[in-house]
């Protein structure tokens, strides 16, 4: 009878940490959209083992920037112009528990060239 609780236990274990390898893969996507939300348009996506490279064109934040999304009288439709593209590594910390993103410059620089981007 002890035999047959603990693999039943077992089970339970299993089935409890493949819930939370689900829950953690869930995470690192949010993370990985909220990252690029409002201030950087996806161009490109490469996936790598553990994580990403992404082509992004960026808004710098600057209010009075042309890459500001802006409405005026004088100019009714939305006016943005975004700066890149650049590249960006999205990896998972497993340090931080957060997904963390490094610039690695534009297309045709040394480093995007030396990663074969």
């Amino acid at each position: 009878m002890f035999e047959h609780e603990l693999s039943g236990l077992e089970r339970a274990i299993a089935a409890r940490r493949a819930l939370l390898q689900e829950e953690q893969r869930e995470l690192e996507q949010r993370e990985l959209e909220q990252a690029g939300k409002g201030i950087r348009e996806l161009v490109e996506e490469r996936i790598v083992a553990g994580g990403c490279f992404r082509l992004e064109l960026v808004r710098c934040g600057k209010t009075r920037c042309r890459c500001a999304t802006f409405t005026s009288s004088k100019h009714p439709r939305t006016v943005a112009r975004l700066h890149g593209p650049y590249w960006y590594a999205y990896m998972w910390s497993a340090r931080t528990r957060k997904v963390v993103h490094t610039y690695i410059g534009k297309p045709g620089s040394p480093a995007a060239t030396a990663r074969g981007l």
